[in-house]
């Protein structure tokens, strides 16, 4: 399979459309997920150069809000899985799920390089 970059929004565009199907809530667009792996890796990620960041996977939510208990359904959202390789962020799925309520719409599992880097530059504050 051809690695899609988060960047290629025209090509992320179909893997999207093609997962969200009909669906009209909780959804996402890969320009909204290009713009929050940035912010990830400007902020939370203090500025991480890109060789450091491989392996570190991300997963987006478009909703982690608690539903209302009159609400009917299993409340499902969409979610972006997104892994770095080291040149960028590399789309690995994108799925309907059901919500999962937490603060922030973003998971991220760090590598251990990414760690390291993470905990060095916080000892030079």
């Amino acid at each position: 399979m051809k690695k899609i970059y988060s960047d290629n929004t025209t090509l992320c565009e179909t893997i999207f459309s093609q997962a969200q199907g009909k669906c009209k809530e909780r959804r996402l667009t890969p320009d909204e997920c290009d713009e929050v792996l940035q912010k990830i890796v400007f902020n939370d990620l203090r500025r991480c150069p890109k060789c450091r960041l491989v392996g570190t996977k991300a997963k987006i939510h478009a909703y982690t809000n608690r539903m209302p208990q009159s609400y009917k359904y299993t409340a499902m959202n969409t979610v972006a899985s997104y892994m770095h390789d080291g040149k960028g962020w590399i789309l690995v799925s994108v799925e309907r799920e059901p919500v999962k309520v937490f603060a922030g719409n973003t998971e991220l599992d760090l590598s251990q390089d990414t760690r390291d880097y993470i905990i060095q530059s916080l000892a030079r504050v």
